[in-house]
């Protein structure tokens, strides 16, 4: 392995790189992509700095051809799972996804990398959910963006999204059913919630079991869940699932 072997950007901001490649801006873009995949590929260790460097890479194609998908595929491959700096391939990923609204990809990306890597769950319910709109976007992104919504208190965007979905007529039976199962799931979760909040405000705590709503006649009877006996519950924080998944997205 040659020990000097290295990569280099040119130094200057990514907007200004278009200007110094005239024509040959899809020409210069494919050999700076080349030049990085062969570094990262090397096998040798990487280091922060040259990282950056590979960053301000892919920022300097995304400015010589904002509409190559190569380009955000591989900083989503490389930036987020390779170098660890998903905020650095969510970046670029956001530039693909206003170059390219019709690609559902790069919403998808965005939103796996803040559930996964930043833990910002209502963030990705947000990006899920709008990324579901796009034509042919896959029924898992809505129901994606359901499963956080509830962890990030956005049900009711949620159950519009699915609510719309539901209507298309190119559903398969099996993609209406998933969606009909999380609508009965998210307005069973919202109906519990403000059965809790009327309990606590009564009783300033949350009660220990979700059955103690039903004897102290706060609701008639339970709600249905679709995907287990009960609802997942959490007596100290309130906290409610319809299943007990955790990490239920598929690496990309």
């Amino acid at each position: 392995m040659n020990a000097t072997y290295s990569f280099q950007t040119i130094p200057i901001p990514a907007k200004a790189i278009p200007f110094l490649a005239g024509e040959f801006k899809g020409i210069v873009a494919d050999n700076l992509l080349l030049q990085m995949n062969s570094f990262i590929g090397s096998g040798h260790s990487i280091t922060k700095k040259q990282w950056k460097d590979i960053c301000r890479g892919f920022e300097q194609v995304m400015e010589l051809d904002p509409y190559f998908e190569q380009t955000y595929l591989q900083a989503q491959a490389f930036l987020s799972w390779e170098a660890r700096m998903p905020k650095a391939a969510i970046a670029i990923l956001e530039k693909s996804s206003v170059k390219r609204p019709w690609d559902w990809r790069p919403g998808y990306y965005i939103g796996f990398d803040h559930y996964y890597f930043l833990d910002d769950y209502d963030k990705a319910s947000e990006i899920f959910l709008k990324t579901s709109q796009i034509k042919d976007a896959p029924v898992l992104i809505a129901l994606l963006g359901s499963r956080f919504a509830v962890k990030g208190k956005r049900i009711e965007a949620s159950l519009e999204v699915l609510e719309q979905m539901k209507q298309n007529p190119g559903l398969t039976k099996n993609a209406q059913k998933e969606i009909e199962n999380r609508i009965i799931a998210l307005t069973g979760i919202r109906i519990i919630e403000k059965a809790l909040d009327r309990y606590k405000a009564v009783y300033h705590y949350y009660p220990l079991s979700l059955d103690m709503l039903v004897t102290k006649g706060i609701l008639q009877t339970l709600p249905v869940n679709p995907y287990s006996v009960s609802y997942g519950y959490s007596p100290g924080t309130g906290k409610i699932v319809f299943d007990h998944h955790s990490k239920e997205v598929v690496k990309p």
